[in-house]
């Protein structure tokens, strides 16, 4: 009988050292899972509202953003500067990365294979190559819209071709800030 007594209030002890044992793994395995919750809803948080990644998928922004190159954009910006690269919803519901040329009320002139803002030519070291122009192209930048060209003018899809020449400030998505790949590089 105290044989029988000794084994109960050891196998007594064992059952209870599981039982805790498991209520542990449970906790840890809440908290994990806590965790893990709170970090994919913040990275979702992130990447709605804070930065946007992108993928260029042509030529129309080089020499500096190439096809196939990806960027992170800023969601944050709600003011774009003339020269910023955004990105933005089209007409046609693709998103495009152009650079800002016009912001509302600028009036904007291509003639002679070169831009003019306001009466003033533009010094552009960052496009491509000259631009070939065979009409001259006359814009006034409505108020809350802008104007976008490519850098690689002669190989771009932007505000010269579009229906509605302007994108509404609601269409703005985000301000390119580096490409990270294939290498980093800030824009």
């Amino acid at each position: 009988m105290l044989k029988k007594s000794i084994w109960h209030t050891i196998s007594s002890k064992h059952m209870q050292n599981r039982k805790k044992a498991f209520i542990s793994i449970i906790i840890d395995s809440v908290r994990y899972a806590i965790v893990i919750l709170i970090f994919i809803c913040l990275s979702q948080f992130i990447v709605t509202h804070v930065i946007m990644n992108a993928y260029i998928p042509s030529a129309s922004m080089e020499p500096g953003l190439e096809e196939g190159d990806y960027i992170i954009g800023n969601r944050m910006v709600k003011r774009y500067h003339r020269g910023d690269i955004a990105i933005f919803w089209s007409e046609d519901n693709t998103y495009y990365i152009k650079r800002v040329i016009g912001i509302g009320g600028d009036h904007i002139v291509i003639k002679n294979h070169a831009v003019y803002r306001n009466g003033k030519k533009l010094k552009e070291p960052y496009i491509k190559e000259k631009m070939l122009t065979e009409t001259e192209l006359e814009y006034t930048v409505p108020k809350n819209r802008y104007f976008f060209l490519g850098d690689n003018r002669n190989c771009s899809k932007d505000s010269r071709y579009w229906k509605y020449s302007f994108i509404a400030q609601k269409d703005m998505v985000a301000k390119a800030v580096f490409r990270y790949w294939p290498s980093i590089k800030k824009i």
